[in-house]
């Protein structure tokens, strides 16, 4: 039998240092001994960051230390995180997601094919031309259509109200009102009007509305600027003082009024065109609702005494805000068109090169 004599923490009968007693003392990890089945090393030191871990064990990616030859190691296996298998860097273009930072990752830093080469998912307006776009210049790109209203940064296509009259008689002038059927107690509406046969646009303004429902008591004040100078007064109610050209490209309105309407409206605006007018507005009395009527169809409310902006363009962008590129059949009305029915055939309302109604 072996005998543990006094001052022996063990005594095994041998002389191995292999073994869980040597020289009759315990064997522990940073003893300088390799236990054999029990440690991977033993370096008799607590250095972490050597050749053998304060555990015993070989150093290995993975195991939370970051070692010579290791770009990172993060104790995981996880391959969306910071640090990837192999102990690498995650980085655009490895083929691994990492998440909140990356959208994407398809392994290759190419554009074009899904994923950019900065890991994101491709969107219209990133200057990339991606699958399912026609172009994208990226901040470049706009929407540019024939006629667009504007206020505090909000900008919108509209078309004109289209009818077979002139715009006088549409205006329907009597009682000292217009009766065009867009007008409406204590609301003030704007919109475009083009005369089907001669296309000509104008710009139509009323206040209130003729009797019924009773129109309380209201003053309205425009002021444009920037009006094309071909543009005239077509009709003005009451008197000529209330809605006048002021100057060769200025128009004013005045109006006061009470159980009727007042307003008017300019004629002979370039269309296509490349103008821009501005509108000053000043509402007092009972107007509470400032609205432009698009194409007869739609509402775009404004807001009341704050500025508009009124715009028309003879040329399209190159490339519109959802990476498409205009043309004649779109269906859209860009610069330089006066309709676009969705084909490139004349003689139904529209003609093939959009330049028309007619043709």
């Amino acid at each position: 039998d072996v005998i543990v004599d006094p001052g022996e923490q063990c005594d095994d009968g041998n002389n191995v240092s292999t073994d869980a007693c040597i020289n009759c003392v315990s064997a522990f990890c940073g003893d300088g001994f390799v236990r054999m089945g029990v440690e991977q090393c033993d370096d008799g030191n607590q250095n972490n960051f050597d050749g053998c871990r304060n555990s015993c064990v070989l150093p290995f990616c993975g195991d939370g230390i970051q070692d010579a030859g290791e770009q990172c190691d993060d104790g995981n296996v996880s391959n969306n995180d910071a640090c990837v298998q192999g102990c690498l860097s995650n980085v655009c273009g490895d083929g691994f997601l990492f998440n909140g930072v990356e959208q994407c990752d398809d392994g290759n830093l190419i554009n074009g094919d899904g994923c950019s080469n900065i890991c994101q998912l491709p969107i219209c307006g990133d200057g990339l031309l991606d699958p399912g776009e026609q172009c994208d210049l990226g901040p470049a790109n706009e929407d540019r259509p024939a006629l667009e209203v504007e206020q505090q940064g909000s900008r919108f296509a509209v078309m004109p109200v289209e009818n077979t009259q002139d715009v006088a008689v549409f205006y329907n002038y009597f009682s000292a009102s217009s009766h065009t059927g867009f007008e409406q107690v204590q609301t003030s509406r704007l919109y475009f009007y083009r005369q089907q046969a001669t296309e000509i646009l104008s710009l139509i303004t009323h206040h209130g509305v003729d009797f019924f429902p009773p129109q309380p008591q209201a003053q309205v004040i425009f002021n444009l600027t920037g009006v094309p100078a071909t543009t005239s007064v077509a009709i003005a109610d009451d008197t000529p003082a209330e809605w006048q050209k002021t100057g060769a490209t200025t128009v004013a309105g005045n109006w006061l009024f009470a159980n009727n309407t007042d307003g008017g409206a300019l004629t002979n605006l370039p269309f296509p065109g490349n103008w821009v007018i501005s509108l000053t507005n000043s509402f007092m009395g009972a107007i509470n609702s400032f609205e432009f009527i698009d194409q007869g169809i739609s509402i775009v409310p404004l807001q009341l005494n704050v500025p508009v902006i009124l715009r028309a363009y003879d040329t399209p962008s190159a490339c519109r805000l959802d990476c498409t590129v205009p043309s004649c059949g779109d269906g859209v009305v860009d610069g330089g068109e006066v309709c676009d029915d969705g084909n490139n055939m004349g003689g139904d309302g529209c003609a093939a090169d959009c330049s028309s109604l007619a043709g």
